[in-house]
């Protein structure tokens, strides 16, 4: 039975067989329905963050119904350069048109996508602690106190990269586990409890492994590299400071000669599977890494210079002084603290592996001891770069569980591998943390995820509750302009693309909090766009032929329509503040005044939140 649970008679053992990873999946999707996922799967972007996560979503629909060129990934505001926009590497999207085209688009497909990819990463490390000899019910219970997290479980199966990154990222802790076995690097008492035979061509395998999940973890959200440069530390430490020689030590000899004694540096048991810098082909492979994740940054970052569309971060964000980021952990504290976890494990995690690195500090700390420092002071100082965006922004968090896994994982192994659990308060509290807070876990994070959906509660938070009634608009659209040559002004939406992606069209949106000058500006950019793309002819050659490629569909929309547009007013009715009171009157002589030749036609929907009204107008030439 202790075998079974914790591991800790299977010293010296071989293995006596295969894992069988179908009972994994089998469970992992017992639980992800036992949480409630069940309903929510075939959702469009709903509940928290709603904006950010209809932002990802538009650029696949975007994919899909107007161009697959990857590197100009669109949203569907396209008030300024038809909706381009730098982001994170888009392959997300990219793919969930491309499954579009064989299925059908589907919101699920996103959401299967972001969630496969974090499944897998929680499968990888479910094999290495089978591989390090942890018995079947303590790798639940271990992978249980790191998923069962309310912001976790609600953003496995969502549509923003960070889940995915963080996939990769546990793919890649799976890997180094397994080169630094290779190279010794884990020490001699793991070696014999593994007791595995591997060769060079598994080392090439695991850092292969490592090197493409941490490129895709970087591209899909840089802050997911804190764990890879940590690893890239702890090897130039190897390198430099343990393998570099001893200076030579000077003995008299009986005859009055002195004897030179070098002291040769220490060379670690499996030398020849070398690790991340050690060799030169490595060298290149990691620079390749940096220099992609790097490039297509810097890319994204000129293309949001040059479109001027800025919906996603691309900076970092820190606090102005002390006082504003004392401010901001207080603040994000009492707001996200029931969507990380009971702040009773919170604290215990930290406390336990607190203790456990001080008591193993005389000893000398383990490989991955020594990483779960260097991630732990990584995390934090993302957290300073971008302490603002953590007041409001509960998935920002999902940054710190490479840590939260490595400091699980560093008490397990020294309080139940080292048969601790019976030596005082520690080890008790870590028994009760391993074997009981998984069940408290799974209630709260099924409650939460309810939450999560329940329209009006505070944990949902949509920017648009009901976004039927604009499927029922975008219909009605459709019926009346059957070319689908159709362009929106949504009026009211607090978020930029997503009342444009449920109604399924682009265009251009007024936010509740935009000012009278603001809004006539929005207006008078996108009608006049055809003037863009004149203007490009008196740039340099670089930029003229971005504007050139950027507005090139426009301008022959404009020359074989003869500028001839259909143009759909939705008016949410809770505009109660905008200037002259938020008159739908308003709104169209703001447009009235950039046509001519206009007909006007105006009704009501009949919907009770929405308001649609319609006018065909001439553009000015």
């Amino acid at each position: 039975m202790i075998n079974f649970v914790g591991g800790l008679n299977s010293m010296n053992l071989p293995l006596q067989r295969r894992e069988s990873w179908t009972r994994f999946w089998i469970i992992w999707i017992l639980i992800q329905l036992g949480l409630g996922w069940g309903d929510y799967w075939m959702l469009e972007p709903y509940g928290m963050h709603q904006g950010a996560q209809a932002d990802r979503a538009c650029v696949g629909w975007n994919f899909f119904h107007e161009t697959w060129d990857f590197f100009l990934p669109r949203v569907m505001e396209n008030r300024a350069a038809e909706g381009i926009a730098g982001m994170e590497f888009p392959i997300l999207a990219y793919l969930s048109g491309i499954f579009g085209r064989v299925f059908g688009f589907s919101f699920f497909v996103h959401r299967f996508l972001v969630g496969t990819i974090l499944s897998a990463g929680i499968w990888s490390l479910y094999k290495l602690l089978a591989w390090m000899r942890v018995g079947f019910i303590s790798r639940w219970f271990i992978l249980s106190l790191l998923f069962l997290s309310p912001v976790f479980v609600f953003y496995t199966w969502s549509f923003l990269a960070d889940a995915a990154a963080l996939g990769f990222v546990f793919m890649g802790i799976y890997a180094w586990f397994r080169l630094e076995f290779l190279r010794g690097g884990l020490g001699e008492k793991l070696r014999a409890l593994i007791n595995v035979e591997e060769n060079e061509k598994s080392a090439k395998y695991y850092r292969n492994l490592l090197l493409l999940s941490s490129l895709f973890a970087g591209l899909l959200k840089v802050s997911m590299l804190v764990a890879f440069i940590a690893m890239l530390l702890l090897d130039l430490w190897q390198i430099v400071v343990l393998r570099k020689p001893k200076k030579p030590v000077f003995q008299h000899s009986q005859d009055g000669d002195y004897l030179v004694i070098e002291d040769e540096s220490e060379v670690v048991k499996g030398d020849a599977f070398v690790g991340l810098l050690g060799s030169v082909v490595n060298i290149a492979l990691v620079g390749l890494v940096l220099s992609l994740i790097g490039g297509w940054y810097y890319y994204a970052g000129w293309l949001t210079k040059q479109t001027w569309n800025v919906h996603f971060l691309q900076q970092v964000n820190p606090a102005e002084s002390w006082s504003v980021f004392k401010d901001v952990i207080d603040f994000s504290w009492n707001s996200w603290k029931d969507r990380l976890y009971p702040t009773t494990l919170i604290l215990g995690i930290f406390i336990g592996w607190v203790y456990v690195m001080k008591k193993n500090r005389r000893e000398g700390w383990q490989k991955w001891e020594q990483l779960s420092v260097l991630v732990a002071l990584g995390t934090v100082c993302f957290f300073v770069l971008f302490a603002k965006q953590f007041r409001f922004h509960d998935y920002y968090y999902l940054v710190f569980w490479p840590w939260i896994f490595l400091a699980i994982l560093t008490i397990y192994i020294d309080q139940i591998y080292g048969r601790f659990m019976f030596r005082g308060v520690v080890g008790v509290l870590s028994l009760i943390g391993l074997f009981v807070y998984p069940f408290i876990l799974m209630g709260s994070a099924s409650k939460m995820l309810n939450y999560s959906f329940k329209k009006g509660h505070y944990f949902c938070q949509n920017a648009i509750d009901d976004t039927q009634e604009l499927r029922s608009i975008s219909r009605m659209i459709n019926r009346l302009d059957a070319a689908d040559t159709t362009e929106v002004l949504i009026v009211g939406d607090p978020s930029p693309n997503t009342g444009l992606l449920m109604l399924g069209k682009k265009g251009i949106r007024l936010a509740p909090d935009f000012d009278s000058g603001t809004i006539q500006d929005v207006i008078h950019h996108k009608l006049k766009q055809e003037k863009q793309f004149l203007d490009w002819k008196r740039l340099g050659p670089s930029e003229a032929k971005f504007k050139e490629e950027l507005f090139q569909e426009y301008y022959w929309q404009l020359k074989y329509n003869k500028g001839r547009r259909i143009a759909w007013i939705i008016l949410f009715d809770n505009i109660a503040d905008w200037p002259n009171g938020g008159t739908i009157e308003w709104v169209v002589k703001q447009y009235m005044t950039e046509v001519k030749d206009n007909e006007v036609r105006m009704w009501n929907s009949g919907d009770h939140h929405w308001k649609l009204y319609c006018f065909q107008a001439n553009l000015a030439n």
